[in-house]
């Protein structure tokens, strides 16, 4: 009781911290010279030539995406694509990158449809005095580029619309702050080496960057995107894939499955052998699932490398809450790996996890939770019957 008490005045403290940083932003930010954004136009009126000081010729490499995966019976679909790429592709020396995010003329921020300005963090923050270089600078970043989904479906696939799209291959790549092993790894695969990448805020003679609206994809990813990556780290297992992960989280600070011991108690008793993802290379965490048949984990990003399943390989998520008014079904949060599950090939099974009390305060991807045994155990035998 205690514990959660005091998670609860630090909760309430960090928001009253946050608003009064944003009371104040928000009274200077009218003040000509001021190193704060101003403000985020909408992608459809970039194109539309509607925002001041936007050229939309800048954005002429704008394309829209639009998927329907049929229903095989076996593995659950992609939900339908609609998505929206805005991409900017200029020499206008008053874009640039900073804050994880592209500025452009007036300290506007350009980036995907989905997070109002106001839920920006970059909103409250002074912006970075960026670094003039030469060349050509690629944006390879978005508002937490250290999450490895994020950068795994998110943010690497846009080196393919540089790359293909546009037909430019960029001189750097922004990535921003701080930079992880796994940012490096990945590039190096793509024939990029650690002196092409940027962590500072930079201003080149050309920029280009795409923006992939998640408004309009509803949090689907689109399959070229997943396929550019999987391409880069997937290498196909020697044998028949006979493996069975499961794949823990103990020791993450926030997240975490409560009766996380119990479920692995049972699933070991079929062969499932306990495994970790932290320090491991992308290429080890690639071919260490390219070699399962069966995976158990809870949600998370380490469920990212589903990307490099062996097709037919069967998945049980354990999620973290049941939906609810402010997370529906189909919200990103329960469906994310679902269909990175689909787009592989993989026979994806779930079970709905439970808030624990004392972490009701928090929102579903921040508070612990658990899973009810009896359904894990029903599902863990289903998914041995069908193998």
């Amino acid at each position: 009781m205690l514990a959660t008490t005091v998670q609860r005045v630090r909760s309430f403290g960090r928001q009253v911290a946050k608003s009064a940083v944003i009371t104040v932003a928000d009274q200077v930010r009218g003040i000509a010279g001021t190193p704060l954004a101003s403000c985020k136009p909408l992608a459809a009126d970039i194109v539309a030539g509607v925002c001041p000081g936007l050229d939309p010729a800048d954005y002429k490499h704008s394309f829209a995406v639009k998927e329907t995966i049929p229903d095989d019976g076996v593995t659950v679909p992609h939900r339908p694509i609609d998505t929206f790429h805005l991409v900017l592709d200029t020499r206008d020396p008053r874009y640039s990158c900073r804050n994880h995010v592209v500025i452009g003329p007036g300290n506007t921020v350009l980036y995907e449809d989905s997070i109002p300005f106001k839920e920006m963090s970059v909103r409250s923050r002074v912006l970075e005095r960026p670094r003039r270089i030469g060349g050509t600078v690629g944006y390879l970043s978005n508002t937490d580029p250290g999450n490895y989904y994020h950068w795994l479906c998110f943010m690497l696939p846009l080196l393919r619309t540089y790359r293909e799209r546009i037909g430019v291959e960029p001189d750097y790549l922004y990535i921003g702050r701080p930079i992880q092993p796994f940012h490096l790894e990945s590039l190096a695969l793509a024939g990029i080496g650690p002196e092409r990448v940027l962590s500072e805020a930079v201003s080149g003679d050309r920029l280009v960057a795409d923006f992939a609206d998640r408004k309009r994809r509803d949090g689907a990813i689109d399959r070229s995107m997943l396929a550019f990556s999987r391409s880069l780290h997937y290498r196909a297992p020697q044998t028949r894939p006979s493996r069975r992960l499961f794949i823990g989280r103990a020791k993450s600070t926030h997240r975490r499955l409560a009766n996380e011991n119990a479920c692995l108690e049972r699933a070991t008793c079929h062969g499932f052998e306990p495994v970790r993802m932290d320090g491991r290379s992308v290429i080890e965490q690639a071919r260490l699932v390219a070699e399962a048949e069966m995976i158990i984990a809870p949600h998370g990003a380490a469920l990212a490398n589903l990307l490099f399943a062996t097709p037919g390989a069967q998945v049980l998520e354990l999620l973290p809450a049941r939906p609810t008014a402010a997370v529906p079904i189909d919200a990103p949060l329960l469906t994310a790996f679902r269909e990175i599950a689909a787009f592989v090939g993989c026979r994806y099974h779930y079970v709905m996890g439970e808030t624990l009390p004392e972490h009701r305060h928090l929102p579903q991807s921040h508070a612990d939770f658990s899973v009810p045994i009896d359904e894990f155990e029903a599902m863990l035998a289903a998914m041995l019957d069908a193998a």
